[in-house]
């Protein structure tokens, strides 16, 4: 009986039976803060969010494709496409050598000599972001339209780039496609089907002969 009566006692002693919420426990690590998706636009206006879209998918994509142009063109320096077709008597080997050289020079003149200005473009997309929140600072609100208008310069010259690079990405892959074929090569896998792209600026793509 005494013993039971000591374990009662004991009990509301204890801070859950008298109501009180236990305290945080020594040494325990505070929630994780929730991560934020890059691929999605930091908290602004819907115009600065649908600026910063367009920004943001055109510096992907005009990577993405002068890189396509890039793989391409290694693999006709290196792979000896046109010492291939050259070594062929066939007529289509002639046939398929010009329509790889023509779209070769066409996707090569398509590059831009500047690179696009890609990395410039970038840091205008996080000058834009580090300011979108922010529009209760006077100081931000009255230099954010500058920032505004730089991006938007860059995603329309860049969406320009990546209309014109496209096509020619596609129908220089589509070309050596052919030659993998009438080579009897193993058929490689373009870069545009590829989720995660290296960027490398595209050397010359011409190769051989003119």
């Amino acid at each position: 009986m005494l013993t039971t009566t000591l374990l009662a006692l004991a009990l509301l002693a204890t801070p859950a039976a008298a109501g009180t919420a236990p305290g945080p426990v020594a040494g325990a690590h505070p929630p994780p803060e929730p991560q934020r998706d890059f691929q999605e636009p930091p908290a602004g206006t819907e115009a600065d969010r649908r600026l910063w879209r367009a920004l943001q998918q055109a510096t992907g994509f005009a990577a993405l494709h002068m890189a396509r142009i890039g793989q391409s063109a290694y693999r006709i320096r290196y792979g000896a496409y046109y010492q291939g077709l050259d070594a062929r008597p066939e007529p289509a080997a002639g046939e398929l050598r010009r329509r790889l050289e023509r779209a070769a020079v066409e996707a090569d003149q398509a590059l831009p000599p500047d690179g696009g200005r890609l990395r410039a473009c970038r840091y205008t997309l996080l000058d834009l972001e580090q300011r979108m929140d922010q529009l209760d600072d006077p100081a931000i609100a009255a230099e954010l339209p500058r920032f505004r208008a730089a991006a938007a310069d860059c995603a329309a010259r860049l969406s320009a780039l990546v209309a014109k690079l496209e096509p020619r990405a596609r129908a220089l892959e589509a070309a050596l496609l052919e030659v993998d074929a009438f080579l009897g090569r193993a058929v490689q896998i373009p870069l545009g089907d590829l989720d995660e792209p290296d960027q490398p600026r595209p050397g010359d793509a011409t190769g051989g002969r003119r």
